[in-house]
């Protein structure tokens, strides 16, 4: 799914180029700048396509410290006064085109992300009229430049001061399963839905499946073996089962597994709980069968640890 873990895929394109890396976007931060570059090869050459513009730089959205991340890698900055495109290439062979800026917020990975979207290229090689163009409006990156900008732009922060920085790092890496509950009654249904590209524009947006896959945020193109793998790890991370675990020293009726669901889901009524204990155990059995197992006797459920 191209709107999730873009850091990822990002970092993924970076570490396949050999000769060249294009990074293009308005804003950019030094950190977020700093381990990216990380991931490219020494022989790569590094082109970073930006703009500096007061405000953002006073506003904290973009940095000029980019540049002498880029030089000492041996590559060049250049800033195009109008650029609003956001693009990533590896080797002018695989492009990723989208939304996100190079900053901590715009790929995931701050406290307060954006709601972004990358989508790699089929035929990157289409974009060299857009490069050609890019480079004739730009003009290269100096530090006399970056002096002049960080200057404006702390005597302009001192009349418009910034509470929050925009893009504050996370303290605690996002971990979708330790809020989540699952809600699609039909955990065996899920991979062939999250495999068809046509089911999210045409589903409800308070579908319990479409809800379920955009909190879990599995990257896109998983095979069922993984896509399984990854989602019983964080199925296994819910607070419910942690609850569950602690009370299946010895197998529990399904009315004791709901009772302790008033624990994770204390806003729930009891019917509530009890849909919510009939799914958690469908969930429990498809992805972590190894794990659990349910017995039925006399028409009665009893849910137990292997």
């Amino acid at each position: 799914m191209e709107w999730q873990a873009l850091d990822g895929r990002l970092r993924q394109l970076l570490r396949s180029a050999d000769r060249s890396v294009l990074l293009v976007a308005p804003f950019v931060k030094a950190p977020t700048l700093a381990t990216l570059l990380a991931e490219v090869a020494a022989s790569a050459q590094i082109d970073l396509y930006t703009r500096w513009r007061v405000e953002d730089v006073a506003s904290g959205v973009t940095d000029t410290k980019v540049l002498p991340l880029v030089a000492e890698r041996g590559g060049t900055v250049r800033l195009v006064d109008d650029l609003h495109a956001k693009l990533f290439a590896a080797d002018a062979s695989r492009a990723l085109v989208g939304s996100a800026n190079l900053t901590a917020a715009g790929l995931g990975t701050s406290a307060r992300p954006n709601f972004e979207l990358l989508v790699e290229l089929d035929k990157p090689g289409l974009l060299l009229p857009f490069r050609l163009e890019l480079r004739r409006r730009s003009r290269l990156a100096t530090e006399d430049e970056a002096a002049r900008i960080d200057a404006a732009a702390a005597e302009l922060r001192t009349r418009l001061p910034i509470p929050h920085p925009p893009d504050a790092a996370a303290s605690v890496p996002h971990q979708p399963g330790t809020t989540w509950f699952p809600k699609f009654r039909s955990p065996d249904r899920l991979f062939r839905l999250y495999s068809d590209p046509e089911w999210p524009i045409q589903v409800q947006p308070n579908d319990p499946g479409l809800n379920d896959l955009s909190h879990l945020r599995l990257p896109g193109g998983l095979a069922q073996a993984d896509f399984d793998a990854c989602v019983r790890e964080i199925l296994l991370a819910c607070p419910a089962v942690d609850t569950l675990d602690r009370m299946l020293d010895t197998p529990r009726r399904f009315g004791e597994v709901t009772a302790a669901l008033a624990e994770p889901l204390p806003d729930a009524d009891h019917r509530d709980r009890q849909s919510a204990a009939q799914t958690l155990i469908r969930w429990l059995l498809h992805f972590a069968s190894d794990r659990y197992g349910l017995q039925t006797p006399n028409y009665s459920e009893i849910l137990y640890r292997r």
